[in-house]
């Protein structure tokens, strides 16, 4: 399986101030996520066209961290999707499901358990939501495509990931739009990042797209 996009998007991606500087000022790339409960495997996260949901993250990222919301930013990238493995293709999701068989028959016939997808018991808006933030099967299943897509006769290395995600609960009674809905973009390769820019005014704190 192998989906190249000659395609470029804008990208934003949340953090504190000292990495929004080192990227700017440097060309420091921010440090790629390993967190076992990530939605799409590892790498640099972005919000597809989504500054604002960036933004919103960003400041909870601070409020987490014990920091100012002052200090929440929001870097804007330029990224070439590159060899992409696109979860809003049927041939991605076609192939998680054979990866999650796999994964399932290797685990069970370790003694070891599935992972489960499931959302902390102290993220009360979450739970009332519906949201599942901790993603531990879907991220295990992820890397488990990528892991034999380079193991594979043709060598695919995954540049990038990208899937949707509906979240946030009904942006209305009855609404089937939810309010927190965004496409997000995991960069694994750097090289797809072609380069950084200031996406917040520091004085309204308002993101521009």
């Amino acid at each position: 399986m192998l989906m190249h996009y000659q395609r470029q998007i804008v990208g934003y991606h949340g953090c504190l101030v000292e990495r929004h500087e080192a990227a700017l000022l440097h060309g420091t790339h921010p440090g790629a996520s390993a967190d076992p409960n990530d939605w799409l495997g590892q790498g640099i996260y972005f919000w597809e066209h989504g500054p604002r949901r960036a933004l919103q993250w960003a400041r909870a990222h601070a409020k987490r961290r014990g920091r100012p919301e002052s200090d929440a930013r929001v870097l804007g990238a330029v990224i070439q999707l590159g060899t992409c493995f696109d979860l809003l293709d049927t041939q991605a999701t076609d192939a998680l499901a054979e990866a999650h068989s796999i994964l399932e028959q290797t685990l069970r016939s370790e003694g070891q358990p599935v992972p489960l997808n499931r959302t902390p018991d102290s993220q009360h808006e979450a739970i009332a939501n519906g949201d599942v933030l901790l993603r531990p099967l879907d991220c295990a299943v992820i890397e488990l495509c990528i892991a034999s897509a380079a193991e594979s006769p043709l060598g695919v290395d995954y540049q990038t990931v990208r899937g949707a995600f509906w979240e946030g609960g009904p942006a209305f009674e009855g609404s089937c739009v939810q309010k927190m809905s965004h496409i997000q973009i995991s960069a694994r390769d750097t090289s797809c990042i072609l380069g950084y820019f200031n996406a917040v005014d520091p004085q309204d704190r308002n993101p521009t797209p």
